[in-house]
Formats: structure tokens, C-alpha cells, sequence
């Protein structure tokens, strides 16, 4: 493993040191969107009954949705396979996939085709109640948390519900049955402030393109409060021939001394050609995530954290993911 002893040093020199690094964006509200008329969906009512009262759609591989998100820009997800009581979405994007394999998204992966609904572990969280009409209510999993949803209004072939954890608002979203599945989302922090917010933009069916799925191959992490002696949290990990980058995530407040994040080959440490890090005097704060390194050196890594401060104030925690991406066509 590198020698991480002339790090300590740096952390103890640079104590009296000061500087200021932060980020962050503001989220951000987009307005509702028509995407037209309904495409590959049949539901099973008269156009009447359809405008208040909406059954279950029918969907079919190949069936897609499009949607833009001022966090996250856009993404569509689409229909992959038929996996006889569920259908499997994917999605375009890298990122939502990315996120979905480490967090396990409920708008991912096995959605039962009966009503709909998603997968979190063992857990199927019921997003919609067939048929959908004003007033109705449910209580489902979602997120860890009892959710209690209810139907709002049914008008024109879109239903607006909600979804309260405790009597608090988490979730405002609508069902289009011209589409067959969600149209407006909006997701709500402790202060019923919205932190995530997707508008539709297309939907249709027949998709033509690609999916993109991940492979992890290390998923390594560590976090602690500062100290007056600094003290390293090592990490080692293994990157494979097939690995396509090294992603990091880093929350980090560190009001006095010095902090230092990085990785790199056994044989270089952090401050090789090869490796990554970041080596700032406090008061340091700052929350990203980012692709580190990309086409990562094969072989055995390490790096992790070394962190002081003289007043003893602070915290921080680190995610170090070795990945793989791959992107696969969808056939209908």
C-alpha cells in the first residue's frame, strides 16, 4: 500500500492555512408538458369512463416515455423485456441507471404489469390503485417509508395524486392514460420545498436505440469527524481490464487545518500520472459527485482520506465506484 506518512505532514503544516470551496444548485421548477395523444396504449374502457375513471393500461416491449428534469436533464426510460408477471424498464441515460443499480429506483427494473407497480428489494411499491378516480387512497412502501397516496382529481385522462409520509407531503405526480404511465413528478424535502422535478416531453412505442446498463466491480467508502492528529481512512480496491471509469462522491466540512481525498495504482498513490485527489487548506466545504478517472490503469488501487483539524470540528464521507458501462440495444 502507498505511504500516506508525507500526507500527514501536509495536514499538520497547512493547519493554520485557510481557503473556501463549496457548490450546490438550486433546484429549479419546469412547467406541465403535452405530449399529444395516446401512443401503443389500450385501455380497457369507453372514452367516456376513460376521462374519470382509468383502468390499467396495456403495455408491450418497446414501449418508451420521455422526460426532461432540470437536475438531471433528459431521460427516457423504455419497456425491455416481457418478464411474464412484470415488465423490465431501462433507461438512456447513464446517470438515472447508474443511480437506479446502487439505489434500487421503484421506477426501474420489474414493474408488474396487474397495476403497475414498482420493485425496492422485496418491497412493490404501488404508485397507482386501478382503476384510478377521485378520492381514492392507499398506503404502499416507498423509499423505506409508509407512503399514503390519494387521488386528487381525474381529469381529462390525467390523474393528480400525492403521497404523504406522516401527514408531510413527499410526492405530487400525475398518471396520463394517453401514455399508460407518469406524467409530472415532483419530489418534496422535510420543508415541502421540491428537490427533484421531471415534466414529460414524448412517449410512443417501437423504441429504437439503446439502454445503458452498469457493472460495479468495488463499491468502497469511509467517513469520520476531524480530529486535532490527523489520522488516514485507507481504502483498496481492485480495477479490472473491462472497467470504463472510477466514479467518487465527497461531502466534506472541515472549518479548520487541511483536508486530503484521493486514489490512485498501488505503485503511484494519489499523486501519480494516474491517480486522482483533491489537497485544499480548511475551511473546506463542498458535496459533489464526478467521474474521477476515466479508462482507469488496471490493477490494485488504494487512497482514502486524511483529515485534521486543530479545533476538532467537522466531518466527511467518501464513495469510491469502479464501474463498467455498457450500452444495449432494445429489441422489440
Amino acid at each position: 500500500m502507498a505511504d500516506w506518512r508525507f500526507l500527514a505532514a501536509f495536514v499538520l503544516l497547512t493547519a493554520t492555512l485557510t481557503g473556501c470551496i463549496g457548490s450546490g444548485t438550486e433546484p429549479q421548477e419546469v412547467g406541465p408538458a403535452d405530449i399529444g395523444s395516446a401512443k401503443g396504449v389500450t385501455p380497457d374502457a369507453t372514452t367516456e369512463a376513460a376521462d374519470t375513471v382509468l383502468p390499467a393500461p396495456t403495455w408491450e416491449v418497446g414501449q418508451w416515455w420521455s422526460y426532461e428534469s432540470p437536475q438531471i436533464g433528459a431521460y427516457t426510460y423504455v419497456v425491455t423485456e416481457d418478464a411474464g408477471q412484470d415488465w423490465f424498464i431501462e433507461t438512456t441515460n447513464e446517470d438515472v441507471a447508474f443511480f437506479h443499480a446502487r439505489q434500487e429506483l421503484s421506477m426501474m427494473g420489474e414493474i408488474r404489469k396487474d397495476d403497475l407497480a414498482g420493485s425496492q428489494g422485496s418491497d412493490r411499491v404501488q404508485f397507482f390503485h386501478f382503476p384510478l378516480e377521485a378520492g381514492k387512497s392507499w398506503t404502499t412502501p416507498w423509499d423505506g417509508e409508509q407512503h399514503t397516496i390519494t387521488v386528487l382529481d381525474v381529469v381529462e385522462g390525467v390523474a393528480n395524486l400525492e403521497a404523504r409520509v406522516d401527514g408531510a407531503l413527499a410526492t405530487t405526480y400525475t398518471y396520463d392514460a394517453s401514455t399508460g404511465w407518469f406524467g409530472e413528478i415532483q419530489f418534496y424535502d422535510a420543508n415541502e420545498t421540491i428537490v427533484f422535478e421531471a415534466g414529460p416531453t414524448d412517449a410512443g412505442t417501437s423504441f429504437t436505440g439503446e439502454v445503458a446498463r452498469w457493472t460495479f466491480h468495488a463499491d468502497v467508502g469511509g467517513g469520520g469527524t476531524l480530529q486535532p492528529v490527523a489520522l488516514p481512512i485507507n481504502v483498496e480496491f481492485d480495477v479490472p481490464e473491462e472497467a470504463t471509469d472510477i466514479w467518487v462522491s465527497l461531502e466534506a466540512h472541515c472549518p479548520s487545518g487541511a483536508f486530503l481525498f484521493g486514489f490512485g495504482p498501488e505503485d503511484e498513490g494519489p499523486g501519480g500520472e494516474n491517480g486522482w485527489g483533491v489537497i485544499e487548506p480548511c475551511p473546506y466545504m463542498t458535496s459533489f459527485e464526478t467521474v474521477a478517472v476515466e479508462d482507469p490503469v488496471p490493477g490494485r488501487w488504494d487512497g482514502g482520506v486524511i483529515a485534521g483539524s486543530p479545533a476538532a470540528q467537522g466531518e466527511f464521507l467518501f464513495v469510491i465506484v469502479v464501474r463498467t458501462l455498457e450500452r444495449v440495444p432494445v429489441t422489440a
